[in-house]
């Protein structure tokens, strides 16, 4: 059983910006993406509810590498801290390069600039979204057709110890003794290694824990892939990965002989892919360039994906605003203060509610204040009355631009609510209109917080209404 680190996947906040920088300053080919991961069976592999993404790859020319890039649309993505380098997680991307010299030039040509710490052969340089990369210099790479090679994760974890005894027992990195770089904090480090690749292993002196409500769709470096080169090590390292600890978001999917994906978490808290891939299938899947039938496929993958939703694809006459927020307290408590329209005259920044026909398609009649005392009016009929877990309403004239307005309240696992609100938007005129209603975005996001703060003083008022008995 051959198996490798395949693939090193990311959580990006805009898929152009850092497919410019990894394409120009490490050389990687973007060969291929997909809209496809979406529904059911992605919120069975990534372990997100209502989870949806798009995905591109990038590859160099190892045969079976790649780097994934995620942008995700749902859930929405936190992002990264400066302060979340000291914290437990995947923390550094390793990259060996052939000169230090030529690869800072390059970065300075491209408008970048370096972090210098200690070491003499190293630097250190972040991507568009703060995630930082270490560059280590290999003269061997001098006169590669790739003279910047992916090469590992850097990791920040609780126990170095416990960490690595995990990785051998159930992943079956072998132990090394490369030499590290150790930062003034680190009371203890380790290298693991697997093929042409390696984790550098940071236990810090007073390790921060997991950023709060860390979630795998949050900006940063999602984990890393170990490829298995046969059906039979796949099962047979599952199976070793689940002794040593390892606990899978779902049974593996996908077709056995062809392709096997399945997401495990350490007891720490780290996830890794484990995958099979039959080389036949490297094109569809981001390993190679796709010829036509791979493109066919995925194109009918997505459609399939969005028709299972019950959703769109955003195309010229079909576009959405999305936005979430994180509020503390349980679903029901969230509904009834969105639901108590009455009362939006006293938090609600962004809509007015003149009247409402609560009966199922009732009708609606609302305002959206645009500011400086200026407001629209709409009619609209409610399409979904859902306690406590979804309501909205569709308006407008489908030949001109009509649109879903909808609110949408997940539980979270700790109690706590993950309130969606959006509009989908769609017509003949969008295209021409589009720009001006996208700037809208920022008044959900203002209902949102304000509605936040709603719940808590809710919260607030019916404790002292008790206290007060």
């Amino acid at each position: 059983m051959t198996t490798n680190i395949c693939q090193i996947a990311l959580s990006v906040r805009d898929t152009t910006a850092s497919l410019r920088f990894y394409q120009k300053l490490f050389g990687l080919k973007h060969v291929f993406g997909t809209l496809s991961f979406r529904g059911k069976q992605a919120e069975r592999i990534q372990g997100l509810a209502g989870v949806a993404s798009r995905v591109s790859w990038l590859i160099d020319d190892r045969e079976f590498f790649q780097l994934e890039l995620f942008e995700f649309e749902s859930p929405v993505s936190a992002p990264l801290s400066p302060e979340d380098d000291e914290r437990v997680g995947y923390r550094r991307i390793l990259a060996r390069v052939d000169s230090l010299e030529r690869f800072e030039a390059l970065a300075q040509s491209l408008g970048l600039s370096m972090e210098t710490r200690r070491s003499a052969n190293r630097r250190f340089i972040r991507d568009p979204d703060g995630i930082l990369i270490e560059l280590i210099e290999d003269s061997s790479l001098q006169g590669s057709p790739y003279p910047c090679k992916l090469t590992g994760l850097g990791l920040v974890v609780a126990d170095c110890a416990t960490s690595v005894a995990t990785f051998v027992d159930g992943l079956a990195f072998e132990r090394s003794y490369r030499t590290v770089e150790q930062s003034n904090y680190t009371v203890t480090n380790a290298c693991l290694i697997k093929g042409d690749m390696w984790l550098d292993i940071h236990q810090p002196a007073n390790p921060k824990p997991w950023p709060p409500r860390y979630r795998l769709n949050d900006i940063g470096i999602m984990n890393l892939a170990i490829g298995f080169d046969s059906q039979d090590g796949f099962a047979a390292q599952f199976d070793r990965a689940r002794k040593a600890g390892f606990v899978p978001n779902c049974n593996p999917v996908g077709q056995v002989g062809l392709v096997q994906c399945v997401y495990v978490n350490d007891p720490n808290g780290f996830s890794v892919e484990m995958l099979y891939c039959s080389p036949r299938l490297y094109a569809l899947v981001g390993f190679s360039k796709p010829n036509w039938k791979a493109k066919l496929f995925n194109r009918q993958r997505e459609k399939q994906a969005y028709k299972a939703l019950g959703t769109r694809r955003d195309s010229l006459f079909s576009r959405q605003i999305k936005t979430e927020i994180e509020i503390d307290a349980p679903p029901s408590a969230v509904w009834n203060c969105l639901v108590d329209f009455e009362r939006y005259a006293q938090w609600n920044p962004m809509l007015e509610i003149q009247r409402i026909d609560h009966r199922p398609g009732g009708q609606v009649h609302f305002a959206v204040k645009l500011g400086m005392e200026r407001k629209a009016s709409f009619q609209a009929r409610i399409s979904s009355d859902e306690a406590p877990n979804r309501f909205a309403w569709r308006g407008g004239n489908p030949f001109t631009v009509a649109g879903e307005h909808f609110f949408q309240l997940v539980e979270n696992a700790d109690g706590s609510t993950r309130f969606i609100h959006g509009e989908r938007f769609s017509g003949l005129l969008l295209p021409a209109l589009w720009q001006r209603l996208s700037q809208s975005k920022r008044l959900y996001q203002r209902m949102n917080e304000a509605l936040k703060q709603r719940v808590d003083t809710a919260h607030q008022e019916a404790t002292d209404e008790r206290l007060e008995r």
